[in-house]
């Protein structure tokens, strides 16, 4: 399905981006003509999306390392990869607990 919303040589950044929603997200932009920067925890993972996007789309992505909860790296990785026009927060944090005392 293509995008309503017209992205081609926006920079598109996008938070959980190197499996599932987000890697579907991003190739989607990428294959829309968005600058792509993707960011999540593994660089592994994160690479293999990366080789993944390029190689189907013919578009570089940027990739981020860093855990989302890390204030300062996200900061970083915003400030490093520069002006956003799309931002996509896309990220699972569990935090053990429950969701509700019970007394």
């Amino acid at each position: 399905m293509k995008c309503k919303i017209p992205i081609k040589s926006r920079h598109v950044f996008i938070t959980g981006g190197s499996s599932g929603i987000g890697l579907a997200l991003a190739h989607q932009a990428a294959s829309e003509g968005a600058r792509v920067s993707i960011l999540a925890r593994s660089i592994d993972k994160l690479e293999e999306a990366r080789n993944y996007i390029q190689l189907s789309t013919g578009v570089d992505v940027a990739v981020f390392a860093a855990d989302v909860r890390d204030y300062d790296a996200v900061s970083k990785a915003v400030e490093d990869a520069g002006p956003i026009d799309v931002l996509v927060v896309n990220q699972g944090v569990f935090v053990p607990g429950s969701w509700r005392s019970r007394d």
